[in-house]
């Protein structure tokens, strides 16, 4: 069956989000390679729920201040983990608007309010608005539920009426094409921060 539409995720699909940068942001917020090793499970979850957006903001700020270096501020930890936002490289976003003209084009993304306004912000400093690049935007923060959890993908089926089959999923994590693939979702995993790598991304390029 023919593709029809593609769903993109964002942080290391569409921007690249490097280990160094990972690891300068937790050296920022004076956090302790002792503390990481001890408690990387705990930090690990704590990030995602900050960048899910589901959980209250100043909850997982005070959870995460727990692990930092004594009087950091909420503030600074904000401003500190909102750099996981990523570098957007133009040359992803022209080639989406080139897929546009042959596929539906839809970003699914785990991603809080406050990354997502530096991504529109983003955007319109290389020249694009969102409508110019996403036909449809599913973000978790709005929709109370993040990937992997089947709810988030039901809802963007219903509300867009794709068809599952003739969709295809790009994103990094393996639990996430997982769960795509369960509901019939065509999914392609990206190696992180290598999207131009990907063979099904090279082919519906050369499709567009």
């Amino acid at each position: 069956m023919s593709i029809r539409n593609i769903i993109f995720d964002y942080g290391n699909v569409i921007a690249n989000i490097s280990q160094e940068t990972i690891q300068k942001t937790f050296s920022d917020l004076g956090i302790s390679s002792e503390t990481l090793l001890l408690h990387h499970q705990e930090i690990k979850h704590l990030m995602h729920d900050f960048i899910d957006g589901i959980r209250p903001l100043d909850d997982v700020l005070y959870d995460i201040q727990e692990y930092c270096e004594k009087g950091t501020s909420l503030k600074k930890i904000k401003d500190t983990i909102t750099v996981l936002q990523g570098e957007i490289p133009e040359i992803r976003l022209k080639n989406i608007v080139l897929l546009k003209k042959q596929y539906k084009i839809y970003l699914l993304s785990n991603i809080n309010e406050i990354i997502w306004s530096n991504c529109e912000k983003r955007f319109a400093d290389l020249g694009y608005q969102v409508d110019d690049l996403f036909d449809e935007i599913f973000l978790s923060c709005r929709m109370g539920i993040a990937k992997p959890d089947e709810r988030i993908y039901k809802q963007m089926i219903a509300k867009t009426g794709m068809i599952p089959e003739e969709s295809i999923f790009l994103d990094d994590r393996v639990d996430n094409c997982e769960a795509a693939q369960k509901l019939g979702i065509q999914a392609s995993w990206v190696k992180a921060n290598e999207v131009e790598q990907n063979a099904d991304y090279i082919r519906l390029l050369q499709n567009a």
